[in-house]
């Protein structure tokens, strides 16, 4: 009688939760009650989850009880959560955050019962774990799951189902889906790098592109909206969280492949309605983390093809309207800068990877290194060198990146680019440069110094070494070590953004030898599109559609 009672009560509480959320005089009503009634709430319903959900006890007799009990459990405490007080209890009380990972891992088997139409499960693991981003909250998902595989890939798969199948959308349902994958990884933790792993950035910018689909054709009042509006806050909020600490251009171009260019474009009439600090991480991942790896071929390419994909559509029109215009037009003006760049680096000849050589020749007349099949030299004598150099300890990596074809890859076929990117910012900067030394070196020559350009800053930051200063980048890392230049040019050196969990940072193996301190003007080594104009944008575009017409037909660029 007495557990028959308690599940009648339990409920009647799903009532009185969203009595509490109509009004703050209902809420200061019920409230106070149902904290002081708390202990024997929970007390009950871990009573019921254990003997008729997790047991299954009562479906023998009374089919589909259990999903009756588990939804009367999620319903009742995601209604009285809608009290930041009450929900601060919940998750305070030993064993809730357990019983609701354990319903979120059962929720599949309730689904599409009479009492489950909507994974609610999901959504109520969301609020309970979104309360604070702390390890002890995954800690305790962890715990009562039992590893963290079959949290991410629990995850991941409804994510992707519901994308494929195109449920839920527009329902807290789905955003609950992408939310979970957000509120589940934070920084330095297990389940982050789990996440990471898989190709979960693929999936959350593809639920992207199909929310932006729905809210674009959703002709209902923005109240009507609200759950579209929190999946793209959670999908870019994951996004930009993962793109800046992942593992580095891998992630991003992954993200840009699968539509991370578009989305953007897509939702921007949405932007002013977003809190404005979720508005400047969104904004981070175009002003910061995709232009920071423009400086690998494959990511350039990405980018432009996903730019020239907007052309003539009604979405880019009226772009210029919303706030995600200005990040847009400077994405533009960089990929058209950089994709130039690469154009000009194809048609020259390749150079040899020995840093004590750098002879140009045509590539058939190199020798490749027959491990790794990316190092170039043009004898047998500057393959040696460049072994006891340092190749011996990258050709592994090399190897790993040519056989994977890892677009991160900082492989031979970027080199040749790169030594043409160093030399365009270097030649901009020559008469800053040349002013700063000579006014604080007037008796060192130029030609001394070693030049470093770093590509993780946005934009690239510039630093003159003088000869007598330590191999450090201030942040205790090596730098490049400089070839030895016989004819009185000036090295130069840079550094690539690598991502988090590599350790240290990528140091190009290029080192470009300039010859323009005696150029009094400084200057840059071929014309590019440097205009400034209200329709800047679209005389990129026009621009990019011509350098790279039909990348869906050709695939090259």
């Amino acid at each position: 009688m007495g557990s028959t009672l308690s599940f009648a009560s339990l409920i009647a509480l799903k009532t009185i939760g969203r009595r509490m959320a109509e009004t703050e005089e209902l809420r200061d009503v019920y409230e106070p009650q149902v904290i002081e009634a708390w202990p024997a709430i929970f007390k009950w319903t871990a009573y019921f989850f254990v003997a008729h959900v997790q047991n299954k006890s009562l479906d023998i007799d009374y089919p589909g009880m259990s999903g009756l009990m588990s939804s009367a459990i999620v319903q009742s405490w995601l209604d009285l959560c809608c009290s930041p007080k009450i929900q601060e209890i919940v998750v305070a009380t030993r064993g809730s955050i357990e019983i609701a990972a354990l319903l979120w891992l059962m929720e599949d088997s309730f689904l599409g019962t009479p009492s489950w139409s909507l994974p609610c499960a999901s959504t109520l693991l969301t609020k309970l774990v979104n309360t604070t981003r702390t390890a002890e909250l995954r800690d305790r998902v962890l715990a009562a799951v039992g590893d963290i595989d079959t949290v991410t890939k629990t995850a991941l798969m409804r994510l992707k189902r519901a994308t494929a199948q195109r449920r839920f959308v527009g329902d807290l349902a789905y955003f609950s889906y992408l939310a979970i994958v957000y509120d589940l990884s934070i920084d330095e933790h297990p389940i982050e790098a789990a996440f990471l792993e898989m190709d979960t950035i693929q999936a959350m910018t593809r639920g992207l592109r199909l929310i932006a689909a729905e809210i674009n054709v959703d002709t209902g009042s923005l109240e009507s909206k609200r759950n579209l509006l929190n999946g793209i806050i959670a999908g870019f909020m994951y996004l930009s969280n993962s793109l800046e600490s992942g593992t580095g251009p891998a992630d991003v171009i992954q993200s840009i492949n699968a539509g991370l260019i578009e989305a953007f474009v897509e939702c921007s009439p949405y932007y002013e309605h977003i809190p404005a600090n979720n508005w400047i991480s969104i904004e981070l991942i175009f002003n910061i983390v995709v232009p920071k790896y423009l400086v690998y071929s494959s990511l350039i390419r990405a980018v432009s093809e996903s730019i020239c994909r907007l052309q003539g559509t009604p979405r880019l029109r009226n772009l210029r309207n919303t706030v995600a215009w200005k990040p847009f037009q400077k994405l533009c003006k960089l990929a058209l800068e950089r994709l130039l760049i690469k154009r000009y680096a194809k048609n020259t000849s390749d150079l040899c990877d020995n840093l004590k050589c750098e002879q140009h020749k045509l590539k058939k007349d190199f020798l490749t290194c027959g491990s790794c099949h990316t190092a170039c030299y043009c004898s047998a004598a500057c393959q040696k060198v460049a072994w006891k150099s340092g190749h011996r300890d990258e050709c592994e990596n090399f190897r790993h990146e040519y056989l994977t074809k890892l677009p991160e890859a900082n492989v031979k076929r970027d080199k040749t680019f790169m030594d043409l990117l160093v030399t365009y910012y270097a030649g901009n900067e020559l008469p800053r440069l040349r002013e700063s030394t000579r006014k604080d070196y007037p008796d060192v020559p130029l030609s001394a110094f070693l030049l470093i350009i770093d590509f993780r800053d946005v934009p690239p930051s510039f630093t003159l070494r003088p000869p007598d200063s330590p191999d450090s980048d201030g942040e205790g890392k090596p730098e490049p070590e400089p070839p030895i230049v016989k004819d009185g040019g000036t090295p130069v050196g840079c550094f690539l953004p690598s991502g988090k969990h590599k350790k240290g940072f990528v140091t190009h193996g290029t080192s470009a030898v300039l010859h323009l301190w005696d150029d009094p003007r400084g200057r840059e080594p071929f014309g590019l599109y440097t205009g400034d104009s209200n329709d800047g944008t679209l005389v990129l575009l026009n621009e990019l559609q011509k350098i790279c017409p039909k990348f869906q037909r050709s695939g090259k660029t």
